[in-house]
């Protein structure tokens, strides 16, 4: 099994992720080509607006403000495990 077999398929994160902040992960997770299409998903909290602008800026690909329903993250995920893969 090979590393490229482990990489993930959507990336789901918080803007409360502990030891990262989520514009600042996003942007050096988008520095290794092998992440330049993966899909990130930032959960962000109602009280912290520009938390998800700044992730938009560095490629994040969509944000939703908490509280999060979970048939919208799941319809979210099946929308991104079904696009074509670059």
């Amino acid at each position: 099994m090979s590393a490229e077999a482990d990489l993930p398929d959507v990336l789901i994160i918080s803007d409360k992720t502990p030891g990262a902040v989520s514009a600042k992960f996003v942007s050096l997770l988008r520095r290794d080509p092998r992440f330049l299409d993966l899909p990130v998903l930032v959960l962000v909290s109602p009280l912290r607006p520009t938390v998800g602008l700044a992730g938009i800026k560095v490629g994040q690909e969509i944000q939703l403000e908490k509280p999060v329903h979970p048939q919208e993250i799941l319809a979210i995920v099946k929308r991104f495990l079904g696009r074509p893969q670059a």
